[in-house]
């Protein structure tokens, strides 16, 4: 799941314009590099609401734990 969650990650960015500098999934820490045209928490607000949503999806057993 955590290298699921890190390939979403990445997409996302990708397709936001945003570079990662460096990051580590599984202690949930992750710097990134994003345009100043955006707002931080509405970057924050779609990496967490996308990979949430997918990971549900394909993880049914996690729905019992959240």
């Amino acid at each position: 799941m955590q290298k699921w969650c890190r390939f979403l990650l990445i997409q996302i960015c990708e397709t936001e314009g945003i570079e990662i500098l460096k990051g580590v999934v599984n202690k949930e820490h992750v710097h990134i590099e994003y345009p100043p045209s955006k707002s931080f928490s509405e970057i924050l607000k779609r990496m967490k609401g996308r990979t949430f949503r997918i990971l549900l999806q394909e993880f049914s057993n996690l729905r019992k734990r959240y």
